[in-house]
């Protein structure tokens, strides 16, 4: 393991690739701050981290002070130069002014004394030029990023023009088990930086030490044991916090803030490893830990290890797992029974064990289910005591429940996100006379008893809904048509039981607007709720496109909302506007007849307030009635059907070039993913609901074919999710067939409605089953 990770820390330059791409998502934050990063934005940036060790290795005494140009790692478009008027001074150029690329510098020092602060010397060779400075955080396994750094420059002698940018360092944060601190600077697409120095400051100040004592070191249960640490000290100044780990699972879970004390009560037997930390008036630490034998009834338990060769496989390749008990142990006696749970379906520790042994055999299980399996092992000891060890198994493919049931489904309402722990969705019953929210208790919402449903509102005639996690609450913008007119309303999710309507806010937004043209999209947008719809214009015979956003997170008072025009365009029609934030700036995707293209629509600005901020490109494609867009390792993707003859029907997929996508010359050609050819031109349609999210770092597109019957009834037949290989999905090739969910007979709809996402890490889709009258969840182990 440590070897792993050393090799980690020597290849965290490359793993930057992806990190710098996603930095530039931040540009529109305030110079020097790291600035209020949405939802969106915060899950896009931590998918795409380096996994950085939890552990730390205690640091002696020193400074250091590094040049610019002593990099661990860097991009291969970063240049050493010459820096007036230091003519002997050198520093690293990053220049990606050219914006078809980031670059990028990797630094890794070691300083002997404890961590206080890092400064790093910049020149800012154009009026734009922008960085990001990242610090290895070791403490929550992730990097932390702060910027953009701009240095305000002097046009005529830009060579002087240097800021020093400090950013704080805490040893027991920013080192790694190898004692190095990792620094990054990234500059963002069309930034032109050169790096003078980077200065990291450590203490000489003494560091505390810690002496933890406790009034008994054995006993029988129920036991309460006294700890005392005021036997520690700190040479140069005072302890002014203790922090005390009482079970030994590395957690701090007891603060007695400047009290050497504490006292912890153990009602089950083991050997538990208790531990002190302690911290001075100049921020250092130190631990002392000591060893607790509680018994039971003079025994103590015996300690289970169950060992697997293996801890995941493909269910469709029904692998097999071998597990292993024989390093299981008795302190004071012998284990005397082996018992296996190998199908993970005991119940509270006491049923389902279906083997047992005198001796540790090892035993062999085939898995071929999808799922999340906890198999378990039970041991005994001579004294009567157990314990069970786990270990999860993962079987991968994909698991399908009932979330729901309902009727007559209305099209396009089904709206996935992560609420809570778990999955939650949002669909219209009863062709639009009912919001219904429904979610899961658990993580992977695997198991129909899971899931739950709330009718949250009673409608009159439903349009569109759908639904974003906004400032960690879940937040529903649904359109109504009571009288020959359109409400929109936005619900928000307030405080109590969540399946209660009367703990959620409705605010009507607008009323009496002219029909509905398009679906609802919601998105977080610097940290508020912010929507796009389309209405009939009042210039008569053109439909409008807007944009609006809530001034508040909780949007519950019409004054907050601002409402923008930001396009007005005969026969548009929105195809699938997934409001997303894009290089830090809201987009969206429409489709106007008129010009027989996909139109992407992004600000220019952080929030989009004025229409004169917003600017279009019409993507390279002949035409697209289903549309999809989502960021894919930070840059703008999407994917869309076309017909380039009468009897064929493609699903394609294009990505944009850098973060932004804001010109022609950022996408390219388009990827064939998918077709279906028809002898009767009549009885295809386009496609309906295809999906794009990103999971698992790579994109998946979701999506039915749509095609008419004789009777000229809808039937969508297998719901299929394609997933790339590569993290662009740029090649065809990439591209392959995941599964194909469900499939249903002609005029049996399957997927009339779907929605995708990644939640907890798990690929996840909701759909609806017309066959069965219910809203099915999938989700993918």
């Amino acid at each position: 393991m440590h070897e792993a990770r050393d090799l980690m820390y020597r290849g965290v330059g490359l793993a930057l690739l992806c990190l710098a791409a996603l930095a530039t998502m931040l540009a529109g934050c305030s110079s020097g701050n790291s600035g209020h990063l949405d939802h969106n934005m915060q899950q896009q940036l931590s998918a795409g981290l380096p996994q950085l060790a939890e552990l730390r290795a205690a640091a002696g005494v020193g400074t250091t002070s590094i040049p610019g140009t002593a990099t661990a790692d860097r991009s291969s478009g970063a240049a050493e130069e010459i820096v007036p008027p230091e003519v002997t001074a050198s520093a690293l150029r990053l220049d990606s002014s050219d914006g078809g690329h980031f670059e990028w510098a990797v630094y890794s020092v070691n300083p002997a004394g404890p961590l206080i602060d890092l400064q790093v010397s910049l020149d800012g060779l154009d009026s734009g030029g922008q960085a990001f400075i990242a610090r290895a955080n070791f403490e929550l396994d992730a990097w932390e990023f702060s910027g953009p750094f701009n240095s305000a420059a002097d046009t005529a002698t830009p060579e002087s023009d240097t800021g020093i940018f400090t950013l704080s360092l805490v040893d027991a944060v920013h080192r790694s088990p190898g004692g190095a601190a990792f620094i990054a600077v990234v500059t963002p697409q069309g930034s032109n930086i050169r790096v003078r120095s980077l200065d990291i400051h450590s203490t000489t100040q003494d560091a505390p030490v810690a002496v933890i004592q406790a009034d008994i070191t054995s006993g029988d249960v129920p036991q309460l044991v006294t700890f005392d640490g005021s036997g520690s000290t700190d040479a140069d100044g005072t302890i002014v916090k203790f922090e005390w780990d009482t079970n030994g699972d590395g957690i701090f879970e007891t603060d007695s803030a400047a009290v050497p004390s504490a006292q912890s009560s153990y009602g089950t037997g083991g050997v538990f490893e208790v531990t002190l930390k302690v911290t001075d008036d100049d921020g250092l630490t130190a631990t002392d830990s000591l060893e607790l034998l509680i018994t039971e009834g003079g025994n103590l338990p015996p300690i289970p290890v169950l060992i697997a060769d293996k801890t995941e496989g493909e269910a469709v390749d029904s692998f097999q797992v071998s597990f292993t008990s024989d390093q299981s142990e008795d302190l004071d006696g012998t284990i005397t029974l082996y018992e296996w749970d190998l199908d993970g379906d005991a119940t509270n520790g006491t049923d389902g064990f279906e083997l047992s042994s005198m001796v540790p055999d090892p035993n062999l299980i085939t898995f071929d289910a999808p799922g999340s399996f906890h198999t378990r092992l039970r041991v005994t000891d001579d004294g009567g005591l157990q314990r069970i060890a786990t270990v999860v198994i993962t079987s991968h493919g994909w698991v399908q429940v009932v979330a729901d049931v309902a009727t007559g489904v209305f099209p396009g309402t089904l709206s996935l996100s992560k609420v809570g722990k778990g999955p939650g969705l949002i669909y219209m019953d009863g062709l639009g006379q009912s919001l219904h929210f429904v979610r899961a208790t658990s993580e992977a919402g695997d198991d129909s008893l899971d899931w739950s449903s709330v009718l949250l509102k009673s409608i009159t005639d439903g349009r569109s809904s759908a639904m974003a996690f906004v400032d960690n609450k879940p937040t529903i913008i649904y359109a109504d048509s009571p009288v020959d007119a359109v409400e929109i309303t936005c619900a928000r999710y307030v405080s109590g039981n969540i399946l209660n309507p009367a703990s959620w806010s409705f605010t009507n937004l607008l009323l009496a607007l002219p029909g509905l043209i398009g679906p609802l999209s919601i998105a977080e947008v610097d940290g508020t709720p912010a929507i796009t719809y389309s209405i009939d214009s009042v210039v008569v015979g053109e439909q409008e496109m807007l944009y609006a956003r809530s001034a508040t997170a909780a949007a519950d008072q019409v004054a907050d909302w601002q409402h923008v025009s930001v396009a007005q365009d005969a026969n548009l029609l929105l195809g699938g506007a997934d409001l997303t934030v894009v290089d830090g700036r809201p987009a969206f995707l429409a489709r106007p007849v008129s010009v027989n293209a996909l139109r992407y629509f992004h600000s220019t600005t952080a929030l989009g307030l004025d229409p004169a901020e917003w600017s279009f490109v019409d993507l390279p494609t002949n035409s697209s009635d289903r549309s999809s867009l989502a960021l894919i390792n930070g840059n703008p993707a999407v994917c869309f059907t076309v017909k380039p003859s009468a009897d064929v029907t493609e699903l394609r997929y294009l990505r944009a070039s850098n973060t932004s996508g804001d010109s022609l010359s950022d996408w390219g050609a388009s990827a064939l993913i998918d077709s279906v050819t028809s002898f009767d031109p009549l009885l295809v349609d386009t496609g309906l609901n295809a999906q794009i999210v990103q999971a698992a770092g790579q994109p998946v597109i979701g999506y039915t074919w749509t095609v008419f019957n004789s009777a000229l009834l809808y039937s969508f037949n297998n719901l299929t999710v394609e997933r790339s290989t590569s993290p662009g999905g740029e090649d065809a090739a990439d591209w392959s067939l995941e599964n194909d969910l469900d499939t249903a007979e002609a005029s049996n709809p399957i997927g009339f409605e779907l929605a995708m996402a990644e939640i907890n890490g798990r690929l996840c889709t909701a759909y609806w089953n017309s066959i069965d009258q219910q809203v099915v969840y999938a989700v993918h182990f």
